[in-house]
């Protein structure tokens, strides 16, 4: 009876130890075939960041008349394009001093 226990004992141990190496093999053979073929994923990601940054690229600016290529003038007429943007205010002409709005008394 106790060789029987002790037999199964060992006959379980050996085939955790099969399982694992089996489990070692999957994994290595995964990894082979990721490192031989790649993410399909991953090159569709970078090959759509590369389409998006060409495409969003500035090349260059006209600048009172004349295209320039040159990255410090390209910078430097961004600064100004946003200066100027951001720092006028429209005045559309619209006067609202005589119009009263409802409003909730408490």
């Amino acid at each position: 009876m106790e060789s029987k226990r002790l037999k199964r004992i060992e006959l379980v141990s050996r085939m955790r130890e099969i399982d694992k190496k089996l489990d070692s093999l999957i994994c290595q053979k995964a990894r082979v075939s990721w490192l031989k073929n790649g993410d399909s994923y991953t090159k569709f990601y970078h090959s759509s960041l590369r389409r998006r940054r060409l495409k969003n690229e500035v090349k260059g600016v006209e600048v009172e008349d004349q295209w320039c290529e040159e990255p410090s003038t390209i910078r430097l007429e961004a600064k100004k394009l946003f200066e100027n943007r951001f720092k006028t205010t429209k005045d559309f002409g619209v006067r609202l001093d005589a119009v009263e709005f409802k409003s909730l008394s408490l």
